[in-house]
């Protein structure tokens, strides 16, 4: 085991070289002993401030902070800072940056990406070949997929502390063929995905499903007038005008043990029904209406985030050819939309906390 640390002086911004860093290990009297020290380098760090074998238990660093600032003509609140730390595993590397200023500092332990150590690495192949070998058993639903994955990392591997599983899950429908469905020929079932995100600690789980890719449109049944306007406004009013979106919705569910498929089942079709049945004055308040039909009528969701792209259609003036248009013929078009987004919280949920 090697020991390192990085000393940054917050107050200029650079690194606090010659600053002299003892390490001293506890005795079984109590008594510390020092078994190494070092000086930082022009880039303020140490490489190994140990100069013995390192065992299990309690080490403290000292940092010697005021000929350090005294040199630049300060006065430091903290003479010396000590950091007392302890050492489970004495294999690899341990990395100990200070963050420092004459009225204050911080510490941490320091990552692979600072170290390069990786002894806590579980390598991304690895993280894969877990997918793999995981999914060879039924998947089922997607949020229990999810959980299995995220339950063994952070179980398996003592350095996890949390563990985030993201699916997106491509629906395909069977080719027709002959009348009936082919058996082991498919088609991609449009763009629509079903998602999820599940986070796992040791002791708490986190689930957030939803869909993305959904596309909407009525032919009617939406207004949008009586907006601020200023000298760059050139949308005209409308009392009746097409209402197409692309949407995605994500749901944080309060718990887990959910039927999944059946919640999933029901936040979509609510969703669809909400924005075929509700005559929109607005985007903004047919998503309102949308995420609160969800939380009224599934008691198990907590909270919904809606986005909704605007995907405008324009009728098309056919009057150059002596025909009248009425709201018939419409170009789809491909300028600039709007996104309207928002979030929609039960009043007693309960916080969010690492769900998002």
């Amino acid at each position: 085991m090697t020991i390192s640390t990085h000393v940054l002086d917050t107050m200029r911004g650079t690194a606090a070289a010659g600053l002299t860093v003892t390490v001293s290990r506890c005795e079984p009297d109590g008594d510390w002993k020092e078994i190494g020290n070092a000086v930082t380098d022009a880039d303020g760090r140490i490489r190994d401030v140990s100069s013995e074998e390192l065992e299990e238990g309690e080490y403290r660093l000292d940092f010697d902070t005021r000929p350090y600032f005294e040199r630049s003509g300060l006065t430091a609140f903290y003479p010396r800072v000590q950091v007392v730390f302890s050492l489970d595993d004495p294999s690899g590397h341990l990395h100990i940056p200070l963050l420092l200023s004459a009225y204050g500092y911080t510490t941490y332990r320091g990552a692979t990406h600072l170290t390069g150590d990786n002894s806590h690495v579980v390598p991304t192949d690895t993280q894969k070949n877990t997918v793999f070998a995981f999914a060879k058993d039924p998947v089922g639903e997607i949020e229990d997929f999810a959980l299995r994955l995220g339950r063994h990392f952070v179980s398996d591997h003592r350095a996890v502390t949390r563990a985030r599983v993201t699916i997106a899950e491509q629906p395909w429908r069977r080719i027709t063929a002959g009348g009936k469905p082919h058996p082991h020929a498919f088609e991609r079932a449009g763009s629509e995905q079903r998602l999820t995100v599940v986070t796992c600690t040791d002791d708490a789980e986190w689930v957030v499903s939803g869909v993305t890719g959904l596309v909407l449109l009525k032919s009617t049944g939406s207004e949008f007038w009586g907006y601020r306007e200023d000298h760059f406004t050139t949308l005209p009013e409308t009392r009746d005008r097409m209402l197409a979106t692309a949407v995605e919705a994500r749901w944080r569910y309060g718990g887990s043990g959910i039927d999944w498929a059946e919640a999933h089942g029901e936040a979509r079709r609510l969703l669809l029904e909400t924005f075929a049945t509700k005559h929109s004055l607005s985007l903004q308040q047919t998503l309102y209406a949308m995420g609160e039909a969800v939380l009224e009528a599934r008691p198990e969701i907590a909270e919904i985030r809606l986005s909704m792209w605007n995907k405008h259609h324009f009728v098309v003036d056919l009057k150059p050819f002596g025909l009248n248009n009425e709201n018939e013929v419409f170009y789809a078009s491909d300028r600039p939309y709007g996104l309207i987004e928002g979030t929609v919280t039960r009043d007693d949920a309960a916080p969010a906390d690492q769900a998002w």
